[in-house]
């Protein structure tokens, strides 16, 4: 049960590592929308065409920067002409946009600097004017973007990540966008992700990678710490900031008295962004995660006691009418056991064994009724999640129709990341309710005739835009069209499982071909890559719920864990198989099989 529990409270802080990543790595999606804002790049380019002129740009940099330090601690009226300036108030006009976006000053603090190094335009006051020197300007020349850590932003008053992204004259650099990204807009995503904690007196961490606190609560009771705090030589209880690392710690906290559990795990990015190696942490008391297995404990503890008694009873005579109770209420232990609440122990005697079988049946219903409000809750959650994603996923396809109008090729982009991020979180969720209904056995078939060829165009429709992204050569290779038995969107939603699995391991420029083939009884579909490929003792985890090729897989490409395991579900209740073929270094092909047709 620690074991369970504690992987399972990793798999949790992983889903909020997940968020934490997903959510800077949107934030440089948003400074792409400035970085390439058509007046912006303008601006940029005179001012590159401008320093041109410059006989020794490094001595006029010298200069400048002197000057702007003069006025350290006085009014600085570079700065107040600099504000003016129409790049400025375009930073501005972006900083008050996202601000109502996002309900957070998200932005507190832009700049722009030109190839050279120049800051031409900014909203706040910053330390100096040539950023030449600076890693952020350094890493977005050279990188493309740059994500500092935790620091404390005094002219902005707010702790922050400093982000910068390049701003390109065609394929080559022309300048920086460097913003202060207000640390509380990470911490409002990391506190509504806790709300959905699935334990009850559980606390959660969130540390930077240099042991800088963002929140803390978790594994040091008792003790308070303020973000910003450095906490590499803190050790309270069997917590060691110098010695975190991901895994699960089950020990006894000298501070509280109490035993419990923590569990960490690092972040590692999210699509082309690395992450910052934050730290998630989740602490759980004893108390809570073994109440469950305590009542179980002590109702097993119980029969085994009648066990034992009426054993010895039977040792020296006594009649059957006492061993047909003990062998009902241990098949209704092992329906329990098997989640089947329904079936009831029918005991007629007066006596303790008839007292044990009533508390049995009773315990059985609580446990339904226990189960039946989970599984509505999923069904509301799921529900409340799905609603605002399918006219987002709608509206997204009809821009990108021409026949709406031509956009130029940043809306093209902004708009096919908006199609391909709500695709994939309508795919997560299908996940989970199938999983929900598989797991209560109460998964449905709308089985009918098909054609194979209208499935694959549906698919090649629906996943063209997350390919995007990497520029992935998607294609379909079969030409005939067969006709099948089959549930459309149960199949599709296998489909998409495994092509969006197909997505995640492909290299950038990769290849994924769909198809299918013909049988005697049946079709084979297949979906083809030439990603890494999956070694031979990895292959069977990947059917299994929360299977992955490698412990990151899930945290670095987003997901729920669940795609193949529920798309093996699927394809089996449909009269199916699935099975993958992969060499590593040399790509994956992953079958399944649907019946064919009545002649």
């Amino acid at each position: 049960m620690i074991n369970e529990t504690g992987q399972s409270a990793i798999t949790f802080s992983r889903d909020i590592n997940d968020r934490l990543d997903q959510r800077v790595h949107g934030i440089l999606t948003l400074l792409k929308v400035i970085a390439l804002d058509p007046e912006i790049e303008r601006l940029v380019i005179e001012s590159n065409h401008e320093f041109e002129k410059i006989e020794d740009v490094d001595a006029y940099l010298a200069e400048k920067e002197a000057q702007w330090h003069s006025y350290a601690g006085k009014e600085n009226p570079v700065f107040n002409e600099m504000i003016k300036n129409p790049m400025s108030q375009r930073l501005e006009f972006f900083r008050e946009q996202f601000s109502d976006i996002v309900k957070v000053d998200i932005f507190p603090e832009l700049l722009i600097a030109n190839k050279y190094g120049a800051t031409i335009a900014e909203n706040n006051r910053l330390t100096d004017w040539d950023q030449s020197d600076r890693l952020q300007f350094q890493n977005s020349r050279d990188y493309g973007f740059h994500v500092s850590d935790l620091y404390y932003d005094k002219s902005a008053g707010v702790w922050a990540l400093e982000v910068a992204l390049a701003i390109k004259d065609g394929s080559e650099f022309a300048g920086m966008l460097k913003v202060a990204y207000n640390i509380q807009d990470i911490v409002d995503v990391f506190l509504d992700s806790v709300k959905e904690s699935p334990y009850e007196t559980a606390r959660f961490s969130l540390i930077s990678g240099d042991n800088i606190v963002i929140h803390l609560s978790s594994s040091t009771d008792g003790v308070q710490f303020d973000i910003g705090d450095d906490i590499t030589d803190i050790i309270v209880g069997f917590f060691d900031a110098r010695n975190i690392k991901e895994g699960t710690y089950f020990g006894k906290n000298e501070q509280t008295g109490k035993t419990s559990i923590t569990a960490y795990s690092t972040s590692d990015g999210f699509r082309d962004y690395s992450g910052l190696n934050w730290i998630v942490g989740i602490t759980i008391d004893e108390e809570e995660f073994l109440s469950d297995v305590n009542q179980l404990q002590n109702i097993l503890i119980g029969i085994m006691v009648f066990s034992i008694i009426v054993g010895a009873v039977i040792g020296v005579g006594l009649t059957r009418g006492i061993v047909s109770p003990i062998r009902k209420i241990e098949k209704a232990a092992k329906d329990i056991s098997d989640e089947k609440f329904d079936e009831k122990v029918e005991i007629k005697n007066k006596d303790e064994f008839g007292s044990l079988g009533k508390s049995i049946n009773e315990m059985a219903k609580k446990l339904k009724n226990a189960q039946k409000e989970k599984e509505e809750f999923v069904a509301m959650i799921t529900h409340d999640l799905k609603q605002p994603l399918v006219p987002i996923s709608g509206n997204a396809e009809m821009l990108l129709n021409p026949k709406m109008g031509e956009l130029n090729e940043m809306q093209k982009d902004c708009v096919a990341e908006i199609a391909a991020n709500a695709s994939r979180q309508l795919s997560m969720i299908d996940n989970l309710v199938s999983a929900q209904k598989i797991g209560a056995g109460a998964m449905t078939y709308d089985i009918e005739e098909l054609s194979s060829k209208d499935i694959l165009n549906d698919c090649i429709k629906t996943h063209s835009p997350i390919m995007k992204d990497k520029n992935i050569e998607y294609f379909d290779s079969s030409t005939e069209d067969i006709k099948i038995k089959g549930d459309k969107r149960r199949i599709l939603e296998s489909f998409t499982n495994i092509i969006q699995n197909a997505h995640d391991f492909v290299p950038q420029d990769g290849k994924i071909e769909i198809g299918v083939t013909d049988g005697d009884r049946e079709v084979t579909f297949f979906v083809k890559d030439n990603g890494e490929g999956i070694p031979k003792d990895k292959q069977e985890k990947l059917f299994k719920k929360y299977g992955q090729v490698k412990s990151d897989a899930k945290r670095k490409f987003g997901g729920t864990g669940l795609g193949l395991a529920v798309s093996q579900e699927l394809v089996n209740g449909m009269s199916g198989r699935i099975w993958l073929e992969s060499e590593e270094g040399k790509g994956t092909t992953l079958f399944f099989t649907i019946p064919k047709a009545d002649d």
